[in-house]
């Protein structure tokens, strides 16, 4: 089997998203698409549904439309995290696009899939340590349809286009604020996409782009795609698609990057060079030279396929934490309420239920599911009672007080060694009244 054959993509959409973008390249190579998820237009060959739609839901749709082979979860900052992924009929696969950000949430949620691809190549190890069996390296690319040298006059000496916030991003501000008043003619902005950002690249001579965080981020691509030289702080992996110093500049401080911009705008010969150079190491880097890549190293991923470390409720537990990491705890509750029918209560099931409970504004029912672990027997591991007793001290104080005496008493018998503020704050939950095991941990501490 083709391994990019009949893709069903699953992701929200918006405007420039890169999830759009790679169905733009599949579908440049031939691959047939279906794109379904949140700000999909109903038409051919997409449709849209909720934030946490039931897989078997869309694929009964999908009958007599479309036929996938297999299935992409594609990442693109639109709240979408389909139901069922632990049940697929077909290889699943997922793309985690920014672990930077997200790597907490996004390791758990890689269990759900029979491949992880990973868009920074630094965040491979964490994917493997987790137990992961199959972990690919998917770099960023750019949409060449969009991205390419519109043949404009280049009448700026720089462009940015991208977030000016100077509270997330201080050394970024900094830094164009210093190429604003050095005299060379810059346009900055945000809140364009695709083509007005490839125009607005095509009539400058260089464009600065900030790395942040040291990841590759695609505009190093797009820059150089649209001929201009692109002006780069370091990157994990920029080397390995670009000859530094020949095909893109790099600076390390403000100093060093109004250096190279001033000295570049007075020899034409020279950026002319380095552009060409650049634009020609960028199209090696469009999202259908990737996916071509994809595909080579996909070809046996499905036969035979790894034995899944995880079970399947051990994967539903996983998505019930992404749920409620990603704000959708009324998804992540129902899933644990399955769960709990099934198996009976277990600690992190009845943890992460409490914690959905609190963190949305509902503190007694939180108390009841800390309650519930508590009186769990075996008791729960004491370094995950120690965790979380600052939000399960919050919920049985601002829930139903006819518990608060139990669950104190119990804390205090689960975590001898608590520190004194916490303590204090348990024993108000006693009412004052010290209990013998309260009384031992403060003559240990005397």
């Amino acid at each position: 089997m083709d391994a990019l054959s009949d893709v069903l993509l699953l992701y929200g959409h918006h405007r420039g998203t890169t999830a759009s973008f790679i169905q733009r390249g599949l579908e440049r190579l031939g691959v047939g698409c279906f794109a379904v998820g949140p700000g999909h237009a109903e038409g051919p060959r997409s449709f849209p549904c909720g934030p946490a739609a039931s897989l078997t839901t869309i694929l009964a749709r999908l009958q007599g439309r479309f036929r996938p082979s297999r299935i992409w979860v594609l990442e693109s900052g639109v709240k979408f995290f389909p139901s069922g992924l632990e049940s697929s009929p077909l290889p699943c696969w997922y793309y985690a696009i920014d672990p930077h950000f997200n790597l907490g949430w996004q390791v758990e949620y890689a269990k759900l899939f029979d491949a992880v691809l990973v868009s920074f190549r630094q965040y491979l190890p964490a994917f493997e340590r987790s137990g992961h069996p199959r972990v690919h390296w998917l770099p960023h690319g750019y949409d060449s349809d969009y991205y390419r040298d519109h043949h404009l006059e280049r009448t700026l000496d720089l462009a940015f286009v991208g977030d000016m916030d100077p509270i997330k991003r201080p050394q970024r501000q900094e830094r164009l604020q210093a190429l604003e008043a050095s005299g060379l003619s810059c346009r900055f902005t945000r809140g364009i996409w695709n083509e007005e950002v490839a125009r607005l690249y095509s009539t400058s001579r260089m464009v600065f782009n900030d790395n942040d965080s040291q990841v590759l981020n695609p505009r190093n691509f797009e820059g150089a795609a649209c001929g201009a030289v692109v002006l780069a702080n370091p990157a994990w992996d920029l080397d390995a698609f670009f000859r530094l110093g020949e095909e893109i500049l790099l600076h390390h401080s403000t100093a060093e990057l109004l250096e190279q911009a001033r000295a570049l705008a007075g020899d034409e010969v020279r950026r002319k060079r380095l552009a060409e150079a650049g634009r020609a190491a960028a199209q090696r880097c469009a999202w259908e030279h990737r996916l071509e890549d994809l595909q080579t190293a996909a070809r046996t991923w499905d036969s035979p396929s790894p034995p899944h470390p995880w079970g399947r409720n051990e994967r539903r537990r996983a998505q019930a934490f992404v749920y409620l990491q990603r704000g959708l705890p009324g998804e992540c509750l129902r899933l644990l309420e399955q769960l709990q029918t099934e198996e009976g209560p277990d600690g992190e099931g009845l943890l992460t239920k409490a914690l959905a409970y609190l963190s949305h504004g509902f503190p007694a029912d939180a108390a009841r599911e800390f309650l519930a672990l508590l009186r769990l027997e075996p008791p729960p591991d004491p370094s995950l009672l120690s965790s979380v007793a600052e939000p399960m001290l919050l919920a049985f104080e601002q829930g139903d007080p006819a518990h608060a005496r139990e669950a104190a008493e119990r804390l205090l018998a689960r975590l001898p060694a608590l520190d004194p503020r916490l303590r204090a704050r348990i024993q108000r939950l006693l009412g004052g009244t010290p209990t013998p095991g309260a009384c031992l941990v403060e003559n240990d501490n005397q």
